[in-house]
């Protein structure tokens, strides 16, 4: 249990982060998928993690990586999981969740892991929240609440704008302390960007990360432009 006061009961982090995840655009063509039944990939990644949250013992994971390149959808791909696994019934009220996107964080320096989460949080409010200072503390307010606390980081390559090799080896060593507080992270990065963390990634971590390539979108929901007539006519 922690000592500290807890936040104010008006502050609802899943509702405040599923407010933002579910702002996404309507109609976009799925993406290609094993599944048998055509369930959707966002939603398939969300039961995946399910599945985690719920194992108490040897769970198939704790981390997950989804891997993509530039502007091929990572963003509202990490949205939608967010929000479907926000909203699936077996575990919806047993998570507190944080959602961060690095590219808005203000902290200044990528040396401060923490600090760039919280202040590229998609909460307006969580730097408000005392507990927040520390992925610790904010761990303790999950505990109080019999929460697991899960990160949804978004644009993890942005970091590399500043000295490759120490952000690699900071990013190991907070995967290494959201582990040992059985903290869940699932974040997206570039394929090319990954090869630097990856250089620094110890192999125990890898065994309980998941890393998912981001697949292609479905060709059979893509529909093809066709010019109006009268371009074949040469009217403009």
């Amino acid at each position: 249990m922690s000592n500290s006061p807890p936040p104010s009961p008006s502050h609802n982090l899943r509702e405040n982060v599923l407010l933002y995840t579910s702002q996404t655009a309507e109609g976009l063509v799925p993406r290609d998928t094993d599944q048998p039944d055509g369930i959707k990939f966002h939603d398939c990644v969300a039961e995946m993690i399910a599945d985690s949250l719920r194992t108490q013992k040897d769970p198939p994971f704790q981390h997950l990586m989804l891997s993509g390149e530039p502007s091929s959808g990572k963003t509202t791909e990490l949205k939608r999981i967010a929000t479907a696994l926000l909203e699936t019934e077996s575990v919806e009220q047993q998570v507190l969740p944080v959602y961060s996107e690095l590219q808005y964080a203000v902290s200044g320096s990528s040396k401060d892991l923490w600090a760039n989460l919280v202040s590229g949080s998609a909460d307006p409010q969580l730097a408000n929240i005392k507990q927040s200072n520390s992925l610790k503390n904010l761990k303790n307010v999950a505990n109080d609440q019999d929460k697991k606390l899960i990160l949804f980081i978004d644009t993890l390559d942005i970091l590399l704008l500043d000295d490759g090799k120490e952000v690699a080896n900071i990013w190991a060593e907070f995967l290494a302390e959201a582990t040992e507080h059985a903290v869940h992270v699932i974040w997206t990065c570039r394929p090319y960007e990954w090869k630097f963390f990856e250089k620094e990634f110890p192999p125990k971590m890898s065994k309980i990360t998941k890393k998912l390539p981001l697949p292609p979108l479905s060709l059979y929901h893509i529909d093809y432009f066709s010019p109006p007539p009268e371009y074949f006519l040469g009217i403009r």
